[in-house]
């Protein structure tokens, strides 16, 4: 491929979560429902804060408790509950269901269950009880201050795709960075900070942390341009998150090589 068709994916981390020599804390999280939880007032304050109310996820298929009355949107939730693209939709649903449940050390299994006629309750499980729908910088800035001012469990999530499952954690405090969708294209990018010597211009794409692959390839595709990316069904899985920190493989490796992550620090993650 002529070089004039290749650009330079740059996945611009609009955070830093904690500065590189903070020690972790040593005191368990506090999770909802404990005496340390915030209250009322500390949330209300927090969303005077942010561009959108507070979420409250819930597992996907609550719609169609108590099954002796399920609410109108049971019949959507049925109908798209496999459907990946409307998963990721849904700030308290998981890619693997699997993971929306929570198992005590009992053996008993906490979730919320779409065959109603097990006669089982829906239970929150292992979705966060309450998040912040993150569509501006300030927005996941305020939530890591206040995660980490009242000790929560920061549950980060964009499309459900872990498969560690650390899209979702019981008891915690979700920041849902599926509506950051920002998309630009620079022909003559020059990275931040970069010193004079390295001061070289790229064509580059930067993504936002919500934007899918799908999305993410036919937006650079409308440039006239190829990005080296991952594959999943229906282009689910989040551009500039897990594939980048899973490895950075591509069916186009062999030829372009592996997706790189460089910190702000300059450090080459993959």
């Amino acid at each position: 491929m002529s070089s004039h068709r290749r650009t330079v994916a740059l996945f611009v981390l609009t955070f830093s979560l904690f500065s590189i020599g903070e020690a972790a804390p040593k005191q368990c999280r506090c999770l909802y429902g404990q005496s340390c939880w915030p209250n009322q007032s500390a949330f209300a304050a927090l969303s005077r804060q942010i561009s959108q109310p507070l979420i409250n996820p819930v597992p996907p298929a609550s719609a169609c408790y108590p099954a002796s009355s399920p609410s109108g949107d049971c019949a959507a939730v049925l109908t798209n509950f496999q459907d990946g693209l409307w998963r990721a939709d849904q700030p308290g649903a998981m890619q693997s269901p699997a993971f929306e449940t929570y198992t005590l050390p009992n053996g008993t299994i906490e979730g919320c269950y779409s065959n109603t006629t097990l006669g089982l309750p829906c239970l929150q499980g292992n979705v966060p009880p309450v998040g912040v729908d993150a569509r501006t910088v300030g927005d996941v800035q305020a939530a890591v201050v206040f995660a980490k001012k009242n000790n929560l469990r920061l549950v980060i999530k964009n499309s459900g795709h872990d498969y560690l499952g650390r899209s979702a954690g019981r008891g915690g405090f979700m920041l849902w960075t599926h509506h950051l969708k920002e998309r630009s294209f620079n022909s003559r990018f020059i990275p931040q900070g970069a010193p004079r010597s390295e001061r070289k211009t790229y064509q580059a794409v930067t993504l936002g942390s919500g934007v899918q692959w799908g999305e993410a390839y036919d937006y650079v595709n409308q440039q006239g341009r190829f990005i080296l990316g991952g594959l999943s069904l229906d282009g689910t899985v989040g551009a500039a998150g897990g594939w980048i920190l899973g490895g950075g493989h591509s069916t186009f490796s062999s030829t372009f090589g592996f997706g790189k992550c460089v910190s702000k620090f300059g450090f080459h993650l993959n």
